[in-house]
């Protein structure tokens, strides 16, 4: 999973998000594709690009705030939680208001949030590994850039 973080992390660098984009953003972007999984699993349908993506910008708000060796951590003593698909959702939510609460202060959210989405990943067939693998190499050949006003430029 390091291995992985590194990647997402250097992509990250590469179109300047981890430079010019804003806690704040992230955050909501965040909140997005937690929705994006409730939704999905609301529908029986798999959460594999959603887990994916929420790590992908859990990855993002670590490098933009220097918490990456924080998320690393994390990734690596990772413990899939045994709960139900709706209780850990609903954990997941109240680590993502503490995560924005606390302004990302501790790497401890970070391995609740781990927890909790490999938990989701788990009861769906997958492991988290899968999930950020997915989430990557459906990233990893976009192109473009965070300006510095915050405006994702796409290039062609």
């Amino acid at each position: 999973m390091e291995t992985m973080i590194n990647l997402i992390h250097q992509w990250g660098v590469d179109r300047q998000i981890i430079g010019n984009g804003k806690l704040e953003t992230q955050w909501l972007k965040l909140i997005s594709e937690f929705g994006e999984m409730a939704d999905n699993l609301a529908k029986g349908k798999s959460p594999i690009d959603d887990i994916g993506d929420q790590v992908v910008v859990m990855v993002m708000m670590a490098g933009i705030t220097g918490k990456i060796p924080e998320i690393k951590s994390a990734a690596a003593t990772t413990k899939p939680d045994s709960l139900d698909v709706m209780t850990l959702a609903g954990m997941l939510c109240t680590t993502y208001a503490s995560l924005r609460y606390y302004g990302n202060q501790t790497g401890g959210r970070y391995y609740d949030a781990f927890n909790q989405l490999g938990g989701i990943a788990l009861k769906n067939d997958l492991t988290l590994y899968q999930c950020v693998s997915h989430s990557y190499n459906q990233i990893k050949d976009r192109k473009g850039y965070l300006n510095k006003q915050g405006v994702f430029v796409k290039e062609e």
